[in-house]
Protein backbone atom coordinates (compact mmCIF):
# COMPACT_ATOMS: atom_id res chain seq x y z
CA UNK A 1 0.00 0.00 0.00
CA UNK A 2 2.62 2.37 0.78
CA UNK A 3 4.62 1.64 -2.37
CA UNK A 4 1.28 2.57 -4.46
CA UNK A 5 0.92 6.10 -2.42
CA UNK A 6 4.39 6.97 -3.12
CA UNK A 7 3.46 6.91 -7.24
CA UNK A 8 0.59 9.04 -7.05
CA UNK A 9 2.29 12.37 -6.98
CA UNK A 10 4.68 10.79 -9.74
CA UNK A 11 1.82 9.97 -12.64
CA UNK A 12 -0.94 12.32 -11.28
CA UNK A 13 -4.29 12.87 -13.27
CA UNK A 14 -3.21 15.16 -16.15
CA UNK A 15 -0.36 12.63 -16.61
CA UNK A 16 -2.68 9.79 -17.36
CA UNK A 17 -5.60 12.41 -19.40
CA UNK A 18 -2.34 13.10 -21.49
CA UNK A 19 -1.43 9.37 -22.62
CA UNK A 20 -5.16 8.93 -22.85
CA UNK A 21 -5.49 11.50 -25.20
CA UNK A 22 -2.24 10.66 -27.12
CA UNK A 23 -2.91 6.94 -27.55
CA UNK A 24 -6.87 7.70 -29.11
CA UNK A 25 -5.26 10.78 -31.39
CA UNK A 26 -2.13 8.66 -32.37
CA UNK A 27 -3.01 5.10 -32.24
CA UNK A 28 -6.23 3.53 -31.92
CA UNK A 29 -8.23 2.78 -35.31
CA UNK A 30 -12.12 2.22 -35.43
CA UNK A 31 -14.26 1.51 -38.08
CA UNK A 32 -18.00 0.61 -39.57
CA UNK A 33 -18.67 -0.50 -42.76
CA UNK A 34 -21.57 -1.96 -45.05
CA UNK A 35 -20.43 -4.26 -47.81
CA UNK A 36 -22.42 -5.31 -50.53
CA UNK A 37 -22.46 -7.76 -53.59
CA UNK A 38 -24.35 -9.09 -56.55
CA UNK A 39 -22.97 -12.22 -57.33
CA UNK A 40 -23.89 -15.86 -56.78
CA UNK A 41 -27.39 -14.41 -55.36
CA UNK A 42 -26.99 -11.15 -53.36
CA UNK A 43 -24.43 -10.61 -49.98
CA UNK A 44 -25.37 -8.00 -47.54
CA UNK A 45 -22.80 -7.52 -44.29
CA UNK A 46 -21.78 -5.15 -41.89
CA UNK A 47 -18.53 -4.59 -39.81
CA UNK A 48 -16.91 -3.41 -36.99
CA UNK A 49 -13.45 -2.89 -36.31
CA UNK A 50 -11.71 -2.05 -33.18
CA UNK A 51 -7.78 -2.06 -33.12
CA UNK A 52 -3.93 -0.12 -32.37
CA UNK A 53 -1.50 0.97 -34.98
CA UNK A 54 1.84 -0.25 -34.77
CA UNK A 55 3.80 1.73 -36.78
CA UNK A 56 1.97 5.14 -38.21
CA UNK A 57 1.01 2.65 -41.49
CA UNK A 58 0.40 -0.98 -40.02
CA UNK A 59 -2.07 -1.89 -37.86
CA UNK A 60 -4.01 -4.40 -36.73
CA UNK A 61 -7.78 -4.86 -35.61
CA UNK A 62 -10.32 -7.27 -33.99
CA UNK A 63 -13.78 -7.31 -36.00
CA UNK A 64 -17.27 -8.32 -35.47
CA UNK A 65 -20.06 -8.48 -37.84
CA UNK A 66 -23.01 -10.09 -39.62
CA UNK A 67 -23.43 -11.06 -42.67
CA UNK A 68 -26.74 -12.11 -45.19
CA UNK A 69 -26.38 -14.08 -47.84
CA UNK A 70 -29.83 -13.89 -50.26
CA UNK A 71 -30.97 -16.27 -52.68
CA UNK A 72 -33.05 -16.29 -55.71
CA UNK A 73 -33.80 -19.28 -57.48
CA UNK A 74 -36.43 -20.84 -59.68
CA UNK A 75 -38.67 -18.25 -58.14
CA UNK A 76 -37.62 -19.26 -54.70
CA UNK A 77 -36.87 -16.85 -52.44
CA UNK A 78 -34.23 -17.80 -49.44
CA UNK A 79 -31.63 -16.22 -46.82
CA UNK A 80 -29.15 -17.24 -44.84
CA UNK A 81 -27.41 -15.23 -41.91
CA UNK A 82 -23.86 -15.54 -39.50
CA UNK A 83 -22.40 -13.56 -37.09
CA UNK A 84 -18.95 -13.44 -37.54
CA UNK A 85 -15.72 -12.40 -34.99
CA UNK A 86 -12.24 -11.86 -35.96
CA UNK A 87 -9.40 -10.29 -36.78
CA UNK A 88 -7.09 -8.43 -39.44
CA UNK A 89 -4.25 -6.07 -40.71
CA UNK A 90 -3.70 -2.99 -42.40
CA UNK A 91 -1.22 -1.26 -44.43
CA UNK A 92 -1.39 2.38 -45.63
CA UNK A 93 -0.14 2.03 -48.87
CA UNK A 94 -0.36 5.94 -49.43
CA UNK A 95 -0.38 8.71 -46.59
CA UNK A 96 -0.44 7.44 -42.59
CA UNK A 97 -2.57 7.62 -39.72
CA UNK A 98 -3.30 11.53 -39.31
CA UNK A 99 -3.92 12.59 -42.73
CA UNK A 100 -6.91 13.87 -44.56
CA UNK A 101 -6.09 10.83 -47.40
CA UNK A 102 -4.96 7.89 -47.07
CA UNK A 103 -5.02 4.47 -49.40
CA UNK A 104 -5.40 1.16 -47.29
CA UNK A 105 -4.72 -2.39 -48.11
CA UNK A 106 -6.78 -4.88 -45.53
CA UNK A 107 -6.73 -8.67 -44.97
CA UNK A 108 -8.72 -10.30 -42.56
CA UNK A 109 -10.05 -13.69 -41.45
CA UNK A 110 -13.39 -13.82 -39.52
CA UNK A 111 -15.29 -17.13 -38.34
CA UNK A 112 -19.21 -17.87 -37.71
CA UNK A 113 -20.00 -17.59 -34.30
CA UNK A 114 -23.12 -19.05 -32.42
CA UNK A 115 -25.96 -20.27 -33.91
CA UNK A 116 -26.45 -18.98 -37.23
CA UNK A 117 -28.26 -20.78 -40.51
CA UNK A 118 -24.77 -20.19 -42.43
CA UNK A 119 -21.60 -21.59 -40.47
CA UNK A 120 -18.63 -20.27 -42.60
CA UNK A 121 -15.29 -19.07 -42.62
CA UNK A 122 -15.05 -15.40 -43.90
CA UNK A 123 -11.53 -14.02 -45.90
CA UNK A 124 -11.40 -11.00 -46.89
CA UNK A 125 -9.19 -8.66 -48.80
CA UNK A 126 -9.72 -4.84 -49.68
CA UNK A 127 -8.39 -1.63 -51.00
CA UNK A 128 -10.25 1.40 -49.38
CA UNK A 129 -9.73 5.19 -49.93
CA UNK A 130 -10.74 6.98 -46.53
CA UNK A 131 -11.30 10.89 -46.80
CA UNK A 132 -11.78 12.71 -44.12
CA UNK A 133 -11.72 15.25 -41.20
CA UNK A 134 -11.17 15.71 -37.78
CA UNK A 135 -12.77 13.20 -36.44
CA UNK A 136 -15.18 11.17 -39.01
CA UNK A 137 -13.85 9.74 -41.78
CA UNK A 138 -15.89 8.86 -45.01
CA UNK A 139 -14.44 5.33 -46.92
CA UNK A 140 -15.35 3.88 -49.91
CA UNK A 141 -13.22 1.01 -51.51
CA UNK A 142 -13.44 -2.71 -53.62
CA UNK A 143 -12.40 -5.75 -52.93
CA UNK A 144 -12.76 -9.42 -52.44
CA UNK A 145 -14.68 -11.59 -49.92
CA UNK A 146 -14.57 -15.82 -49.86
CA UNK A 147 -17.26 -17.44 -47.91
CA UNK A 148 -16.02 -20.85 -47.52
CA UNK A 149 -19.41 -22.59 -45.90
CA UNK A 150 -19.36 -25.19 -43.57
CA UNK A 151 -23.29 -25.53 -43.91
CA UNK A 152 -24.49 -28.29 -46.37
CA UNK A 153 -26.47 -27.81 -49.33
CA UNK A 154 -24.15 -23.81 -49.26
CA UNK A 155 -21.72 -23.77 -51.66
CA UNK A 156 -18.40 -21.66 -51.02
CA UNK A 157 -18.51 -18.60 -53.49
CA UNK A 158 -15.76 -15.49 -53.92
CA UNK A 159 -17.81 -12.36 -54.08
CA UNK A 160 -16.20 -8.30 -55.30
CA UNK A 161 -17.99 -5.93 -53.27
CA UNK A 162 -18.22 -2.34 -52.27
CA UNK A 163 -17.44 -0.52 -49.12
CA UNK A 164 -18.99 2.41 -47.61
CA UNK A 165 -17.98 3.23 -44.06
CA UNK A 166 -18.03 5.60 -42.11
CA UNK A 167 -15.17 5.76 -39.06
CA UNK A 168 -14.00 7.75 -36.28
CA UNK A 169 -10.38 8.41 -36.83
CA UNK A 170 -8.87 11.30 -34.15
CA UNK A 171 -6.63 13.50 -36.24
CA UNK A 172 -3.77 15.22 -34.33
CA UNK A 173 -3.42 18.56 -36.16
Amino acid sequence: MLTMMAFLPVFGQDDLESSIQKFVQERLVFDIQGQHAKSHGTLLAYEVDLGTRFTPKFYGYALTGKLWKLYDENDIRSYYTANTLGGGLGYQLLGSGKEKISLDLRLSLAQSIGSNSLNCTVYDSMLRLRLGGRIFVSTVGTGFKHIHSHTAGIDSHIHSFWIRALAAMWVKR
